[in-house]
């Protein structure tokens, strides 16, 4: 079981080291993609208002001198001239002519729409306060845009003629749809090819990590394998020059200081063998010798023993004849004792 557990963790580390790799890739792309997206949109929008500035610096003369020429003895010519004006600048979708007062004179969507002269009619537009306090300074004059920090809705250019009159200023209506559009277009192309140049990352770096860190494991893993078999003679070959190179000349040494341990070991246990049996041959031997002594001890003990019973019968035999002696004695002395009486 645990043999499968160590096949199952190796064998996925090359699906996490992907994993975790390729979620580092996927942020660092995107993050890569907004930056770029970001720039490309600030460039593209500086651009933009850069040439409305442009625009409305050069076009600011020639709209004056065609309307004062046109407007009022041929409108169609006005009409033709201004529109065509218009479309020099596709980020201008609308042009006012306004007096010094703030009245509309002409606007390109009233033009849009009037076919004939009669049927012309300014657009019923209030020009805000904020702008009708510019009108007299006769300087240019930037609107902000309403929701986009930073940016310009509307440029206020003023004209003089060539004697420094200041009588009128144009109204450029500014629009960031092309910007928008190419920044769209822009971001579906790095978003195709972060993802081409991701999966084709991923891909390279799999192979490489495969290579360098994954291959190396599982040689490693192999070695150690048939080393905890019982192969102690084997040895790990990793040539990477890193640290798994590292670890697996340690392993190796480690090996051979333990198969030095265990020679020594197997050297110690037949000394000790040896030992254990001289020393039991010793103790047979003396066992066997301390049998025999035991024996002839005996032997000399219990012949001792008879010799000693027979000196206590011996011994008993004698004594009951010097008793029988002192009887006799007795005998003999009670007898002349009453012979001495009798005489």
């Amino acid at each position: 079981m645990k043999s499968i557990l160590r096949k199952k963790i190796s064998g996925s580390i090359e699906t996490k080291l992907n994993i975790l790799i390729g979620f580092f890739l996927i942020v660092i792309f995107i993050g890569a993609a907004f930056i770029l997206i970001e720039n490309n949109k600030k460039s593209l929008t500086e651009r933009l208002i850069s040439q409305a500035k442009s625009f409305s610096q050069l076009s600011v003369g020639p709209i004056i001198e065609t309307y004062e020429l046109y407007f009022h003895s041929g409108y169609l010519k006005f009409k033709e001239v201004m529109l065509k004006i218009l479309e020099l600048n596709t980020d201008i979708t609308r042009i006012q002519i306004v007096d010094t007062e703030g009245n509309i004179l002409a606007d390109t969507e009233s033009l849009k729409k009037a076919d004939v002269w009669q049927k012309y009619k300014p657009e019923e537009e209030q020009i805000p306060a904020t702008l009708k306090k510019n009108l007299q300074s006769g300087q240019e004059y930037f609107v902000p845009h309403p929701q986009k920090k930073g940016l310009i809705a509307e440029i206020l250019y003023p004209y003089f003629d060539d004697w420094g009159k200041y009588s009128y200023n144009v109204r450029y209506f500014i629009s960031y749809e092309r910007v928008e559009n190419d920044i769209r277009k822009i971001r579906i192309q790095i978003i195709i090819f972060s993802i081409g140049a991701l999966i084709l990352t991923i891909y390279l770096m799999g192979r490489g990590i495969n290579k360098v860190v994954v291959s190396p494991i599982k040689e490693f893993q192999k070695g150690v394998k048939k080393i905890s078999e019982g192969e102690l003679g084997e040895r790990i070959k990793i040539k990477t020059g890193d640290e798994i190179d590292s670890l697996a000349e340690e392993f190796n040494l480690m090996i051979e200081r333990v198969q030095k341990a265990k020679k020594e070991v197997e050297e110690a246990k037949n000394v000790l063998e040896i030992k254990v049996k001289a020393r039991t041959r010793e103790l047979a031997e003396l066992n066997q010798t301390l049998e025999e002594r035991v024996k002839e001890r005996t032997k000399e003990l219990v012949a001792r023993l008879g010799e000693l019973e027979e000196y206590q019968q011996v011994t008993i035999g004698r004594d009951l004849r010097m008793a029988e002696l002192n009887r006799e004695i007795k005998k003999l002395k009670e007898e002349i004792e009453e012979l001495k009486k009798q005489t």
